[in-house]
C-alpha cells in the first residue's frame, strides 16, 4: 500500500524545465505551459527584434548561467566540451547556491 503524504509538511513544488536550442520554439512552449497553469518567473527576458512577442525565461537565471559559462571560458554557443571537473571547484559550488536562491526569488512557492 502506498504511503499517504504528510499533510502537515509543505507541499512539494514541481519544476517544468523547457530546454532547447536558440530559436527552436522554447519561448512558445514555455508560454503554453504557463497558459496551462505553470507559473512564469517574476523577471522575464524582454522582447527583442528577433522575438517581438517576448521571451518567457527568467532574466536573472539567464544572466547567472551566462556568468557561470563565462567563468569557465565558455558561452551558450560554445560547442566545446566544458573543462574536465569544472564542477569540482569553489567557484562552481558558489554558483549552485546562487542558482537555488535565484530560483526561489523568481518562482517563490
Amino acid at each position: 500500500m502506498a504511503k499517504r503524504p504528510d499533510r502537515l509538511s509543505a507541499p512539494y513544488r514541481t519544476a517544468i524545465l523547457v530546454l532547447g536550442m536558440h530559436r527552436s520554439g522554447t519561448s512558445a512552449l514555455a508560454r503554453i505551459v504557463n497558459f496551462l497553469g505553470a507559473a512564469l518567473p517574476r523577471h522575464l527576458v524582454p522582447a527583442s527584434q528577433s522575438n517581438p512577442r517576448g521571451h518567457w525565461e527568467s532574466a536573472p537565471l539567464v544572466a547567472l548561467h551566462e556568468e557561470l559559462l563565462s567563468s569557465i571560458d565558455s558561452s551558450w554557443d560554445d560547442w566545446r566540451t566544458p573543462p574536465l571537473r569544472w564542477r569540482d571547484n569553489d567557484t562552481a559550488a558558489g554558483f549552485g547556491g546562487r542558482i537555488q536562491q535565484t530560483i526561489d526569488e523568481e518562482y517563490g512557492s
